[in-house]
């Protein structure tokens, strides 16, 4: 039985906690109180800090790059469907006109804006 218990106690929890700080215990069968307690400390540590709280802060972190992600995209969707000049929508020009792409091509071309600031400056 002490076997399993040091086996689940030094192979389940990775080096670098507290556990690695304070004095290892020796296997006393006539003073067992100790040496549970001490697995029981060790256990708890392993549980509630490195596993919770690294959990928690890798779910924060996961979530900020989806909100950039998603931020990102929102982004690309308006580069992709609003004309940058006149701000009009692509279900506008689809509707009402001959269609976004040759407003974007002809009507308001992005690089003949560029060329005009420039020939301004």
């Amino acid at each position: 039985m002490h076997c399993y218990f040091t086996t689940i106690n030094a192979g389940l929890i990775p080096g670098g906690g507290i556990a690695d700080l304070i004095k290892q215990l020796s296997y006393d069968p006539n003073d067992l109180s100790r040496w549970w307690l001490r697995y029981i400390f060790d256990i708890t540590f392993f549980l509630i800090i490195k596993m919770a709280f690294l959990n928690i802060i890798f779910g924060i972190i996961i979530d900020t790059f989806a909100e950039l992600r998603d931020e990102k995209s929102k982004i690309d969707e308006d580069m992709k469907n609003v004309c940058f000049i006149c701000g009009n929508d692509r279900e506008t020009f689809d509707r009402d006109a001959d269609g976004f792409e040759p407003h974007i091509e002809n009507d308001h071309n992005l690089w003949n804006y560029v060329y005009y600031i420039y020939n301004l400056t």
